[in-house]
């Protein structure tokens, strides 16, 4: 990539959190870790911003 070229990229925040899911067949699951998307840029444009992302 050269210098003022354009990129794509998504930055994202990894959570350590107990959480519960269920699956399509309705099965009970724990998480342990949460993966969060913070920023997704596009063609150098910012396409999407959590709130809480600092930019």
């Amino acid at each position: 990539m050269d210098v003022g070229a354009h990129g794509n990229v998504t930055i994202f925040k990894v959570i350590n959190k107990e959480f519960h899911m269920k699956n399509r067949l309705n099965e009970d699951f724990i998480g342990q870790k949460l993966i969060v998307p913070q920023v997704t840029i596009i063609n150098g444009k910012i396409i999407y911003r959590n709130v809480e992302f600092p930019f």
